[in-house]
């Protein structure tokens, strides 16, 4: 099973949720969604934090690329702050 996979599926549920429109997703689900999943994730070991956080900064690397310094790029880089894994 390819992990980078995984974790790149969950990182765009992340930022489908902190960027979605109220009339899209609920706020409140929103928030609650990403709390949950920020929960799980704290339980991770350190290396398995720091490869999370490794594809969240080459998928901020692409977007920029494509997008320049778009709300997703924002977003991708503050991830793992935002979850509780980082500074």
């Amino acid at each position: 099973m390819n992990v980078d996979s995984i974790a790149t599926a969950l990182i765009e549920t992340c930022v489908f949720f902190a960027t979605s429109e109220e009339d899209l997703v609920d706020p409140d689900t929103a928030v609650e969604q990403l709390e949950h999943i920020a929960a799980h994730l704290k339980n991770l070991d350190d290396l398995s934090k720091e490869r999370f956080l490794a594809v969240a900064e080459e998928l901020a690397v692409q977007a920029e690329l494509t997008q320049g310094n778009s709300q997703r790029v924002k977003c991708l880089r503050a991830l793992g702050a935002n979850l509780g894994l980082s500074d």
